[in-house]
Formats: C-alpha cells, structure tokens, sequence
C-alpha cells in the first residue's frame, strides 16, 4: 500500500508537471500570437499614418491650387470688367439709313468692290471741328475722333 501511495503521488506530481508544462507552452504560444498581432497592428497604424500624411499635403497641394484658380478668377474678371467697360465706351454701329427697301435681300456677290467704296465714302465722312471734348473721353478714344454721318442722297 505504501507502494501504490508513493506511485499515485507520482504520477500526479508528474501530471501537475505535464500541466505546468502544457500550460507554460499554451501561453507562450499565446504571447507569441499577441505579438505578431500587436506587430500587424503596429505595421497598419503606420500605413494610416502615411496614409493620412498623404492626405495632408494633397489637401495643401489643393489650397494652394485653389488659391492660384482664386487668382486667375480675379484677374479674369478685371479683365471682363475692362472689356465691358470698353464695350459701352465705343461707338455702336449704326444701321445703314440710306439702303433702299428690300436691299437686305441682296447677296453680297451682286456688289462690285467700287460699289461698296463709294457707298461707304458716301456715308461717313469725318467732320472739320471735333464735336468732342477730349476731358471727358478715356485717354485711348482721344486719339480716334468720332465720325458724323452725312446726309443721305445725291
């Protein structure tokens, strides 16, 4: 009996060993999976982190992008400003008071180069005294003094 007592106690130390054992290797092979998780992890919070670095000078690469685009815009619209400006300055055409009834139904082929020379000649013909006052003209229409229309007929 004393026998069968010594042997139980040790196949239960060595049981208790074999546990110890096992349970050493199962937490081992734990931590181990906690650290190639915890370094994958790792690895993905670093690719976020280029990822939202990128981010950021893509948003600043589009500020300043913006920015010139603001600039163009500005520019572009002084630019129009300038030309409706000068659109309302200059002297509209006048339609031709002195073409028959029905000559709009004219082709243009029918006219000779000299017909249309005289004709023009006839219309417009510049003044002898400047009927403008050169204060209240912008400084390039200064130099372009307008035209009067002579009468029409022979």
């Amino acid at each position: 009996m004393a026998e069968e007592r010594l042997l139980d106690s040790w196949s239960w130390c060595t049981e208790d060993i074999t546990r110890e054992q096992e349970k050493v290797v199962r937490m081992l092979e734990r931590d181990l999976e906690d650290s190639v998780f915890w370094k994958r992890l790792l690895a993905l919070k670093e690719r976020h982190i280029i990822l939202l670095e990128k981010m950021l000078e893509a948003q600043e690469q589009q500020a300043i992008m913006l920015a010139r685009a603001e600039e163009a815009t500005v520019e572009d619209c002084q630019v129009l400003d300038t030309i409706l400006t000068w659109y309302h300055l200059l002297p509209r055409p006048q339609p031709w008071p002195c073409l028959p009834p029905g000559s709009h139904l004219l082709q243009a082929s029918q006219w000779t180069w000299a017909e249309v020379k005289q004709y023009f000649q006839r219309l417009w013909v510049p003044t002898a005294a400047p009927t403008w006052i050169p204060q209240q003209l912008s400084p390039s229409t200064r130099a372009h003094p307008p035209l009067t229309q002579a009468p029409c007929g022979p």
